[in-house]
């Protein structure tokens, strides 16, 4: 579930700060969305063209670099980044040498599990079901905090369109490894503005797997079809 403005540049922000959530409610209210699919807009924060401040902007989810010549094509296979080989793989280390990096906004995310990942049945109850429309999709949130602040780069449209942008990605901790492998690298207020301004060296250390506060809760399966979209998605079963 992503929120955001109505429209591009709507609201520069001076830094997050303990008031930053509560600025930008009022814009975010206007958008809500509860199923964000690769290839659909979403609002990132970024830098403005001066380097000098925040700026919420529209992007498409999935990098789409300059030199790609079907860069629609590409859109699903890199809504993610991975961080072990961000620097070197074609798709992504132009704009991560570049340090295009931004801020995704998000209420929480979903995974849907494989039948082999092992779990602890008093935190989730897994049932494995023979067709992906049955399977189990759990919706992780942060305690305490909405929304969070997921780390991401992005690029420049070639054709003068919205930018696009991917999340990235490191190896799972607890408790995101008793439902899969990876999980998204979610930023503090205080290292979100480090990571939109900071050189590579200075943010190394956010790079590094960390337990993340974050909850989980089985919901409907409905959110595997595109056609769904309302608040029922994020809401727990079972």
């Amino acid at each position: 579930a992503l929120y955001g403005p109505t429209k591009r540049g709507d609201l520069p922000l001076a830094g997050f700060d303990e008031a930053w959530s509560e600025r930008i409610s009022p814009i975010f209210a206007q958008f809500e969305r509860y199923n964000v699919t690769p290839e659909t807009l979403a609002p990132i924060f970024q830098p403005d063209s001066n380097r000098q401040n925040i700026k919420l902007e529209w992007a498409c989810w999935g990098l789409k670099p300059v030199w790609a010549r079907s860069p629609s094509k590409r859109g699903f296979s890199t809504i993610n980044a991975r961080v072990e080989t961000i620097a070197e793989k074609p798709s992504f280390r132009g704009a991560w040498r570049a340090q295009r990096r931004c801020v995704v906004p998000v209420s929480g995310w979903y995974e849907w599990p494989e039948a082999s990942v092992e779990t602890e049945p008093t935190e989730f109850a897994l049932s494995v079901q023979s067709t992906r429309e049955r399977r189990v999709v759990y919706f992780a949130h942060l305690q305490g905090q909405n929304p969070m602040l997921l780390a991401g780069i992005w690029e420049p449209a070639a054709d003068g369109g919205s930018p696009s942008f991917s999340i990235l990605t490191q190896s799972a901790c607890l408790p995101v490894v008793q439902a899969h492998d990876r999980q998204p690298i979610v930023l503090g207020m205080i290292d979100a503005e480090r990571w939109l301004f900071a050189d590579i060296a200075d943010i190394s250390p956010m790079l590094a797997p960390a337990e993340l506060p974050v909850r989980f809760h089985s919901v409907s399966p409905r959110v595997g079809n595109v056609r769904f979209d309302d608040a029922g998605l994020i809401e727990a079963i079972g």
